[in-house]
């Protein structure tokens, strides 16, 4: 009787302590990148984004697109409207880098705590614990949030949100919202809509309407604007954008090195069938009467995005993270570690081949041979997610079938 008492209180305690300890670890892991961010230049994207600065201060949030900068201005809507805000706090002498890389180190707070909570309904609270805290505290999430400079952790953050507050937090109004501005920073959520939507109609009418309104108010108020007073430009920009020349990723960068280089290009001219594959075959899995169908299928939209996707930049290692995790623990631990490795050393070869704790400034230059090892190596893993998440839940299903008979 005893030893039965001391099992519940020890199970009691970890339930308290294991969601304490992912949220200090959280926070320490925010400010470690803080400090990386203030001490700092980070790469060239900061460079860039300082030059949007000062353009959306010349010619405002809309009147931006069409504008020529050293990079191409080629986000959507919402981010005027930030280096807006950057540009006040830059008046009031706060520093415009950091303030650059804010936003993303504090969207992997909500992005680890949401992923420790999504996981803990399948799993212990250790093991969700530890693969939050493996998240939060990867070179991938430190080095992109803290060092890059660019909006990419910020909408996992808000399309992991929007799914959790439409399936956990029955407010599809927010979810909407959160929806809505992730696609505003980068057009990569849009993968996720199919599903939402058919998670949304399954909790009735009254809870689609309200998912899609919020959704909507969004694209009035950001997107309207900018498609009556600047259509063409920003349709050129944004929805054209076909990402750099380098694309050294994936099955774009494997079909160029076998000699394939015209395929290499049509993929890139067709970049919107790997959106079409992102989008519709994770609603296969949520398809599946399995328990944690809706999670997992959430997860391989940005797994899916990221394994097709025939553009590349170093910062889209982030899509992946965490919903590697949300689909497979086991696989995303392997992502995890391959990504890492592969970050330390690209940018540490940028930084000019010092340490990472000589890390001040960033210019992108190609892969080593070494690094496309590596690239491979992450792809890969990043395979083994995709995988895990297509064929585990009906082999689970088979499973119990098998048990029942």
């Amino acid at each position: 009787m005893a030893s039965t008492m001391a099992v519940v209180r020890a199970r009691h305690i970890s339930v308290g302590l294991v969601p304490l300890l992912v949220l200090i670890a959280a926070l320490t892991a925010t400010v470690a990148k803080v400090y990386l961010a203030a001490t700092t230049l980070g790469t060239n994207d900061i460079v860039y984004w300082t030059q949007f600065a000062a353009g959306v201060d010349t010619f405002g949030p809309v009147g931006i697109y069409g504008e020529t900068f050293e990079a191409p201005y080629n986000h959507p809507p919402l981010a005027g409207w930030w280096l807006l805000l950057l540009n006040a706090g830059q008046d009031l002498g706060l520093d415009l880098p950091l303030l650059i890389r804010l936003p993303a180190l504090l969207a992997d707070v909500l992005t680890c705590w949401l992923v420790f909570r999504l996981l803990s309904e399948r799993t212990s609270q250790v093991v969700a614990g530890a693969a939050a805290v493996g998240l939060v505290w990867s070179p991938v999430l430190v080095v992109i949030s803290g060092f890059h400079g660019n909006t990419d952790p910020v909408f996992v953050a808000l399309t992991i949100a929007a799914f959790f507050l439409l399936t956990r937090g029955d407010r599809p109004l927010l979810a909407g919202l959160c929806l809505g501005l992730a696609v505003s920073i980068k057009l990569v959520p849009l993968v996720a809509i199919p599903l939402l939507l058919v998670l949304a109609l399954g909790r009735g009418r009254v809870v689609l309407l309200k998912f899609v309104l919020g959704g909507l108010a969004v694209l009035v108020v950001l997107w309207l604007p900018v498609m009556v007073k600047a259509g063409p430009e920003f349709n050129a920009a944004v929805l054209g954008y076909r990402g750099i020349p380098v694309r050294e990723w994936g099955i774009a960068e494997f079909l160029e090195r076998s000699g394939y280089v015209q395929a290499d290009v049509w993929l890139a001219e067709h970049g919107y069938l790997a959106v079409v594959i992102a989008a519709l075959m994770p609603l296969a899995v949520w398809a599946n009467r399995h328990a944690h169908r809706d999670v997992i299928a959430l997860g391989l939209t940005l797994v899916s995005m990221l394994l097709l996707s025939p553009a590349y930049g170093m910062q889209y290692l982030s899509w992946a993270l965490a919903a590697a995790y949300l689909v497979s623990i086991r696989a995303a631990w392997f992502y995890n570690v391959a990504a890492s490795l592969l970050v330390l050393s690209v940018y540490s070869l940028w930084s000019g081949g010092g340490p990472p704790w000589q890390w001040e400034q960033a210019w992108g230059m190609p892969f080593t041979i070494g690094q496309l090892l590596l690239m491979a190596a992450t792809w890969t893993c990043l395979l083994m997610v995709w995988v895990d998440g297509l064929f585990a839940p009906a082999m689970t299903i088979s499973n119990t079938r098998e048990e029942m008979k």
